[in-house]
């Protein structure tokens, strides 16, 4: 009887001890499931050749999906579509003259792994170089928050871009 006993113990422990290892690696394939779709947004700025252009690239690995954004300059929040925020930003840039192209994604609009959106891109804005230092001066007052979720509801916010 007593070895019964032994036997059903170091039996129950040996189920329970599968059982701890099936619910860790269940977690463990949860956990590499969500990174494996994460997105990860970016922005990315360039003055080259009398250009600026600011763009946004998702350089993860599953969609993004876009719930808000909020475009600030100079501590004030700035329209609330793409064509409200690019005239109130122009004005405050003071580029009304130049060649000019503005996109903010839709909500709820996906971007795929790997895509780039052109938000800001103004050509020929600096034939001056005086013109050019104002404008890197200047374009450190933007800010843009965007939020974004996973495939898996996961929650994301990227506020920036980081001028150096």
């Amino acid at each position: 009887m007593e070895n019964q006993l032994i036997v059903s113990i170091a039996a129950s422990f040996i189920a329970l001890c599968a059982l701890g290892t099936t619910i860790w690696q269940g977690m463990q394939n949860r956990k590499h499931n969500k990174l494996s779709v994460k997105p990860i947004l970016n922005f990315d700025i360039k003055f080259t050749d009398g250009n600026f252009s600011l763009t946004l690239k998702n350089n993860g690995y599953g969609p993004a999906i876009i719930s808000e954004y909020k475009v600030i300059f100079n501590d004030e929040s700035i329209g609330k579509n793409a064509d409200e925020i690019a005239i109130k930003l122009y004005e405050e840039l003071e580029i009304l003259e130049y060649n000019k192209k503005m996109y903010f994604p839709g909500k709820y609009q996906a971007m795929a792994p790997g895509e780039t959106y052109i938000i800001l891109e103004i050509e020929n804005i600096a034939k001056d170089p005086e013109e050019k230092r104002r404008m890197e001066k200047e374009i450190l007052w933007l800010n843009i928050m965007i939020k974004y979720k996973s495939i898996y509801e996961e929650f994301f916010t990227l506020s920036g871009p980081e001028c150096v």
